[in-house]
């Protein structure tokens, strides 16, 4: 596989960043890592491992959007041995779980297509994602929809809406693994708005938020045990111009989940 592999450190810009253009996807590696720096908000100064290589994206998984890049090639580029911190109040805390970060770019549009946190190694999984398709069906059931990538990269960046979201008491510190994507989101009350959406996986339960009822009825849901996998995740939302947080849900759930 062909790859570079440079030394550096990781120090964090926890600040609102500005817009970066990329008028163009990264053209080389190198404009890869630095794209890839821009979209965290981590500087990558001596200390952090970083290794960029092209990758096939037919096994890429956002909902509504994964046949965009089904046939489609991008940019890989791991970022290990990073201490993520995160500002509460006055203080900032490290989250220990999180070590590293993969950015995968699409390497003809630009198109940042997901940033993902390997999950710890001395930590049972719980459950997958569902497949794209459960995932559409989903969303559709709360009034949601990816419209698209943003043409643009956010004004805030990842590390800002990790802030956003914990400013919000969402349990960003105690999250196992993270998976961020930037997208075209349409809800009832707006449309096409360019937000993340970063799922906080292998949290502490959480009560549902924004899931449907199963029978669609008002009324509510009759007394039953909630599977732990319902419940142990959580995906918030941040506006990626403004770098407000805009809420979270549980919604969409893992397929075949039995309590």
């Amino acid at each position: 596989m062909n790859a570079i592999s440079m030394i550096c450190t990781a120090s964090l810009v926890l600040s609102m960043s500005p817009v970066v253009a990329l008028s163009a996807s990264p053209a080389n590696k190198h404009e890869a890592a630095a794209a890839a720096r821009n979209l965290t908000g981590l500087h990558l100064t001596a200390g952090v491992d970083v290794i960029v290589t092209h990758v096939d994206l037919a096994d890429h998984n956002t909902p509504f959007l994964s046949d965009e890049t089904s046939k489609a090639e991008g940019w890989s580029i791991e970022l290990s041995a990073i201490k993520p911190l995160i500002k509460f109040g006055d203080s900032r805390v490290e989250n220990e779980h999180i070590k590293n970060l993969t950015v995968l770019i699409d390497s003809a549009s630009g198109h940042l297509l997901e940033i993902v946190s390997e999950w710890p190694a001395d930590i049972p999984p719980i459950a997958p994602e569902p497949t794209a398709e459960s995932a559409e069906r989903q969303l559709r059931a709360t009034g949601q929809r990816y419209e698209g990538f943003p043409d643009q990269p956010p004004r805030a960046t990842l590390l800002d809406a990790l802030e956003a979201a914990a400013s919000r008491g969402y349990p960003v510190k105690g999250a196992k693994q993270i998976i961020a994507r930037y997208v075209l989101l349409t809800r009832p009350n707006y449309s096409r708005r360019p937000v993340w959406m970063i799922q906080l996986r292998g949290i502490s339960p959480v009560p549902p938020i924004g899931m449907p009822s199963p029978s669609g009825s008002e009324e509510p849901a009759p007394e039953r045990p909630i599977p732990i996998d319902y419940l142990n995740h959580l995906t918030v939302r941040v506006d990626g111009l403004t770098g407000k947080c805009l809420g979270a849900t549980n919604t969409p759930q893992p397929d075949n989940i039995s309590p």
